[in-house]
């Protein structure tokens, strides 16, 4: 690593320029016949997950698929939230593209499952792959950081940055 790629260093961090972070998660290695593997074990653990039945899904437990055990589509309800998702084709996929080597890095393969598991959207699914927190993205010296204020308790709060509110208020603010 070239030291005029370090920005700054500080006890606990040693902060790098973007682009050079995002090469170093580009560069870590993978192994694609270990990632699949996962990927299928992980599987038998995320069919069990509570809000399967609201996700599209080509789910089979003990010879009855979703469709037979719920008598109707597998796709969500007509007013749940958010969209469908084949979230256990999703792993297939994920799966076969690593079979076929067809990820060239951990981090490619980790943003692949965190994206499939962040679309299903329910708090409960959940999955912290190997690169997720080995590098953290900040803007400044500090993170960006918000607050919802409402300057007498009972107007709408506006939304500011943190560091900004206390110099934009005035007056005793009120905290939401």
């Amino acid at each position: 690593m070239l030291y005029s790629n370090i920005v700054q260093t500080t006890e606990k961090t040693s902060p790098l320029k973007p682009l050079l972070a995002y090469a170093c998660l580009q560069s870590s290695a993978i192994d694609n016949t270990l990632a699949a593997s996962y990927i299928q074990e992980l599987k038998k653990y995320y069919q069990f997950q509570s809000s399967i039945a609201y996700l599209k899904s080509k789910l089979t437990v003990a010879g009855l698929s979703i469709d037979d055990a719920n008598n109707g589509p597998a796709d969500p309800p007509a007013d749940y939230f958010y969209p469908p998702v084949d979230f256990l084709g999703g792993l297939d996929n994920i799966a076969s593209k690593a079979a076929s080597r067809g990820y060239n890095s951990q981090y490619e393969f980790d943003l692949a499952l965190a994206s499939l598991v962040y679309s299903v959207k329910d708090g409960h699914t959940f999955s912290q792959p190997c690169t997720s927190g080995t590098i953290s993205y900040l803007r400044g010296r500090n993170t960006l950081s918000f607050v919802s204020i409402t300057e007498d308790g009972t107007s709408a709060p506006a939304v500011y940055l943190r560091g900004k509110s206390i110099q934009t208020i005035s007056a005793a603010p009120i905290l939401i």
